[in-house]
């Protein structure tokens, strides 16, 4: 992405942990001549940890984010408390900031049983930023599953708690949990404490990921979403690059 993608006077929007720092920086911005908008905004602020910038990026999908770093946990921050909104600001006066892309993800969901009344959601495109993670309901029974990529078998029939598939911001979270692992380019499948050793892969971002439940019911999560998709026998997700990337506004 070019810098001329971001307005020569940008709009702001602030995305906090707590209404504290949002007072604090949306006085920053506007005391330094920046409108705000909470509906269409050139920039979002997002300040707290990696659950705020999640929050962020679903609130204004694919907007440019600066992060900044208000939390214990946010390993995609590189402004803590220290740098200050006001000395962000003016390097965004001076154009002293670039832009960095990563890819986010897509999936669709599939019902075997269309008299469940959830065909509403077969057209229905969930994306994540960092991962999908798909988990056996009941802690007591494994979940059975398949895996295919781009059409071919990676896993016939996997017993176990589920599996992640991340993105390479997202294989700093819970891929890196079950993998001790990140990657930088690509798609990552990290299988969850499966019976047999399978280890992790990371596939082109090109990839077609397809899950099929085979045996108990699984549900599907986003990132820190609250809201779960239950997936029953038969049932299937295709996991795949989504159109529209994640974008961060880093200062120089």
């Amino acid at each position: 992405m070019n810098i001329t993608d971001i307005p020569v006077s940008p709009v702001f929007a602030v995305v906090a942990k707590d209404d504290a720092i949002a007072s604090r920086i949306t006085a920053a911005i506007r005391s330094n001549g920046f409108a705000l908008s909470q509906e269409n905004p050139d920039v979002v602020v997002a300040a707290g940890g990696d659950g705020t910038f999640l929050a962020a990026e679903r609130r204004y999908p694919s907007v440019p984010k600066i992060l900044m770093k208000y939390s214990k946990t946010c390993k995609l921050c590189r402004l803590d408390e220290k740098s200050t909104i006001e000395t962000v600001l003016g390097k965004i006066k001076e154009k002293a900031y670039f832009l960095q892309e990563g890819i986010k993800l897509e999936a669709h969901i599939s019902y075997l049983n269309p008299q469940k009344k959830r065909n509403v959601l077969e057209h229905k495109t969930l994306v994540c930023t960092n991962e999908f993670s798909l988990r056996n309901e009941h802690q007591t029974k494994a979940l059975r599953f398949s895996v295919e990529v781009d059409k071919k078998p990676l896993a016939g029939e996997v017993i176990g708690d589920g599996v992640v598939i991340a993105t390479p911001f997202g294989s700093t979270g819970y891929y890196h949990s079950i993998t001790r692992t990140c990657f930088e380019e690509g798609i990552g499948i990290a299988f969850n404490n499966p019976t047999e050793c399978l280890k992790p892969r990371v596939f082109p971002a090109s990839a077609q990921i397809l899950i099929r439940i085979l045996r108990e019911r699984a549900y599907l999560s986003m990132d820190n979403d609250p809201h779960l998709y239950p997936l029953d026998e038969g049932d299937s997700v295709r996991i795949q690059k989504h159109i529209h990337p994640t974008r961060f506004l880093h200062v120089k």
